[in-house]
């Protein structure tokens, strides 16, 4: 599953990066969890999500 992958990696980056856009990417809410709690140890100040099916719980 790509955001596994995507949490996984987020979780070891070695590089400062400010922006994110995984907009239009299938992700679904289930999936945010996750790739939220790895963007919050990161220097991300940009995030995109638009165009995935999230929802509002």
């Amino acid at each position: 599953d790509g955001a596994v992958i995507l949490t996984e990696a987020l979780s070891n980056v070695s590089q400062e990066f400010v922006k994110l856009d995984i907009s239009n990417c299938g992700v679904r809410s289930c999936d945010m969890i996750g790739i939220f709690r790895s963007i919050a140890s990161t220097g991300i100040l940009e995030l995109n999500i638009s165009g995935n099916s999230i929802e509002q719980k």
